[in-house]
């Protein structure tokens, strides 16, 4: 099966200890989903990097390295990115974001090809990206189309708001609070309980476990028990590559689940994504 992500690679900034390390939800969801060794999976990446940035060898080394295939366009500019504050604890809090080159990205022929002949296209949607998300979503493409929203902030935690990008999706993947979001989580729960195809909805809670939810399939799995949580960046990133991973390869939506539980579980025990 052939897999491609498309999006951000970059950086992450941590503002505690002044540091930079490589981030991005594209380059984190290829990272793990190389990491789930799944032999019938072929990985790519479709991203835009900066042409004289030092640290674009090292995305496309680390890519390269993991058994990634990077299809990436070299613009004049930044790299995107992230400013990350750790807490107490180990949560994350996003303090910025800067888009870099990503601004004035715009497909290629090779990559639109590349999409359009994908078995499954891995993406996301924030403001920040909404063009290049919208050429994907444009494109003619054999394969299904899984689409992260985040924590809808973006989107004023409206589900009716990303309901025409909803209607694209095989896979919706959210980041919510069961504590701050239940109103949407309820909305979601309501929207694919209903569904007319075969779609799903992916609700990772972070400490409060996952919900998958489909046309008759509700399945929540807890959070896997940790010594210690130090940094929970990419976690739902880990979480969502590892799911698709194992589903795609004809594993229950239950163990797909627990795998990907178990992979966020290993990511947050460490600095960084992957």
């Amino acid at each position: 099966m052939n897999i491609v992500c498309v999006g951000d690679c970059g950086i992450d900034r941590y503002l505690n200890s002044g540091t930079d390390s490589l981030g991005g939800c594209t380059l984190n969801v290829a990272m793990n989903m190389a990491a789930a060794s799944e032999p019938t999976l072929s990985v790519s990446v479709i991203t835009a990097l900066a042409e004289e940035h030092e640290w674009t060898r090292k995305i496309s080394d680390v890519l390269v390295t993991a058994g990634v295939t990077v299809c990436a366009s070299l613009l004049h500019g930044e790299l995107p990115i992230q400013k990350i504050q750790i807490l107490d604890g180990g949560e994350r809090f996003f303090k910025g974001y800067e888009p870099g080159v990503l601004t004035h990205w715009r497909l290629n022929k090779v990559q639109c090809d590349m999409i359009s002949a994908a078995d499954l296209i891995v993406t996301m949607v924030y403001v920040q990206i909404i063009p290049t998300f919208e050429q994907v979503l444009a494109l003619p493409r054999q394969g299904k189309l899984s689409v992260d929203f985040m924590d809808m902030a973006d989107f004023d935690k409206d589900l009716t708001k990303v309901e025409a990008y909803l209607e694209h999706c095989d896979f919706a993947f959210f980041g919510l609070s069961k504590s701050a979001d239940q109103k949407l989580i309820d909305a979601i729960k309501s929207r694919y309980s209903a569904a007319k195809r075969s779609e799903l909805a992916v609700i990772t809670l972070g400490p409060d476990g996952a919900i998958v939810v489909g046309a008759g399939i509700c399945v929540e799995v807890p959070a896997v028990a940790v010594k210690k949580v130090v940094d929970t960046t990419g976690a739902g990133d880990s979480f969502a590559a590892f799911f698709l991973a194992k589903y795609l390869t004809k594993q229950s939506v239950s163990d797909a689940m627990r795998a990907a539980s178990k992979r966020a579980g290993q990511v947050v025990q460490t600095r960084g994504a992957f």
